[in-house]
């Protein structure tokens, strides 16, 4: 793999699992913004919102 990147929930525990990941095995990652998590979010704001949100994300985090 060129990359690889986390993807965790926006919580505490997912906010920590993003920092710890970086210090430990130097994976980067991001919590969702919008939402929780990703699974909620497909339901409560639908793949066009979800989408729109995620691509930046992604992007900022394969370019660290």
């Amino acid at each position: 793999y060129k990359k690889v990147i986390t993807l965790f929930d926006n919580d505490d525990a997912g906010i920590a699992a993003v920092k710890r990941y970086v210090e430990t095995y130097n994976i980067y990652g991001f919590v969702p913004t919008l939402c929780k998590d990703i699974s909620d979010a497909m339901v409560e704001i639908g793949f066009d919102k979800l989408h729109a949100m995620l691509k930046p994300l992604l992007k900022e985090t394969l370019n660290k």
